[in-house]
């Protein structure tokens, strides 16, 4: 049974289901979607209607951990109502797609956070600045007969994706959310999965939501040096720059480059021979080390070979202005593992490849590419901090050995 035409039954239909009595609940909803579908639903056809409603409109938040949230704020010097850790305790080896789920619960969480950043009570005069009303950015008047827009960047990747999706909800059944403006802030690296890229998210959200956008387009990675300002006035980019002041909420992850599937890392080593050396991270596709943003040299290689770079309208000391700013956020979300090799395992298998074997392997976290995002100045591009457990636990660990060394 085709479930687009339900979407207006579909919290009616959830709660049948949670609140009423176990016995009989699927013919009861059965008759229910028989009287507003005009069309004789069996009990059994009730079952993957329940289902695809849950999957297309349920939002699973995973529990907040404040205890873990304060510990770390605290170990970093950071405010407390700037960082919000969320439960993570998937069970890896009995899940197949425990992933997905994790991302999926992840970017729930920080659509929720971006829901009561907006309506905060106790910050009326924020949330009036982060509504636009016209292309030139001044701050609209909630009582005008203008309808006040939201203007909000997203980069690319799988996290800010399941932002985006579960933002798409939040906003579908909140009356008050203002009108979106959605903006692409860099382009993306997955060729064969195009759905990680900024563009794409815009399909989450109904024209009711959303009924304006501004795209990227580019190439995965441009010259830079002397030829970026040239490339950044070219049709498809200069768009995105032009209008990149409009932007109020902005929502990003961040790659670790000791990741074997970081898809800057892969990018560079394909197109441009080698990843950037000290490369710490990337946000947006930007670099950073543990000292600050990478800046690549106006100049080109000793072999005469181009500076490559990737596109995005803001560069990191953009970002760290933006999240400066007190009508502006910049949410940073982070969570998730990777598998790495273990010590002493990076060489040739017995198979004869040059992978090492499920044994060989170990889940690890982004905590080293979030650390220096905590604790550098010039890396405070983000305003607000979501992380799952698993990475806030290896951020605090680390933190609280290092300073116990530098004490000693």
């Amino acid at each position: 049974m085709n479930t687009d035409g339900l979407d207006r039954h579909a919290m009616t239909i959830c709660n049948m289901f949670l609140n009423g009595e176990e016995r009989g609940v699927y013919t009861r909803i059965a008759a229910y979607l028989s009287k507003h579908s005009n069309t004789n639903v069996s009990r059994e056809a009730a079952y993957p209607v329940v289902r695809q409603l849950f999957q297309k409109h349920a939002l699973l938040l995973p529990p907040k951990n404040e205890e873990l949230a304060h510990r770390l704020a605290d170990s970093y010097h950071i405010g407390r109502d700037r960082v919000r850790v969320v439960e993570s305790n998937i069970m890896w080896d009995a899940l197949p797609d425990a992933g997905s789920l994790e991302m999926s619960s992840l970017g729930a969480a920080a659509a929720e956070w971006l829901r009561d950043l907006v309506r905060d009570p106790e910050a009326p005069a924020v949330r009036k600045q982060l509504l636009y009303s016209d292309r030139k950015g001044s701050a609209s008047n909630p009582d005008s007969s203008t309808t006040p827009k939201l203007h909000i960047g997203f980069s690319s990747g799988r996290t800010a994706k399941e932002v985006a999706r579960s933002l798409s909800r939040i906003v579908a059944s909140t009356s008050w959310f203002p009108k979106l403006v959605l903006h692409a802030i860099n382009t993306g690296f997955e060729i064969q999965d195009p759905t990680t890229i900024p563009t794409s998210f815009f399909g989450f959200f109904a024209a009711q939501q959303a009924n304006e956008y501004v795209g990227l387009f580019s190439s995965l990675l441009v010259e830079g040096g002397k030829s970026w300002e040239h490339t950044k006035k070219l049709p498809g980019i200069v768009e995105a720059f032009d209008r990149r002041h409009e932007i109020s909420v902005v929502v990003t992850s961040a790659g670790d480059a000791s990741d074997p599937r970081n898809h800057l890392r892969l990018a560079l080593e394909r197109y441009s021979s080698s990843d950037i050396p000290g490369r710490r991270g990337d946000i947006a596709y930007r670099p950073y080390d543990d000292h600050g943003p990478i800046v690549e040299p106006q100049d080109e290689h000793s072999d005469g070979e181009p500076i490559m770079r990737t596109v995005s309208v803001f560069e990191l000391e953009d970002l760290k202005k933006l999240a400066a700013e007190a009508n502006k956020i910049s949410l940073l979300v982070v969570g998730g593992h990777f598998k790495v090799a273990t010590a002493g395992n990076h060489g040739s298998s017995e198979s004869g490849t040059d992978q090492p074997s499920q044994s060989d392997t170990e889940r690890s976290t982004k905590w080293r590419a979030i650390h220096p995002l905590l604790c550098q100045p010039k890396l405070r591009v983000w305003s607000h901090v979501l992380l799952d457990t698993a990475t806030a636990q290896d951020l605090l660990s680390y933190n609280e050995e290092s300073t116990q060394s530098t004490t000693r």
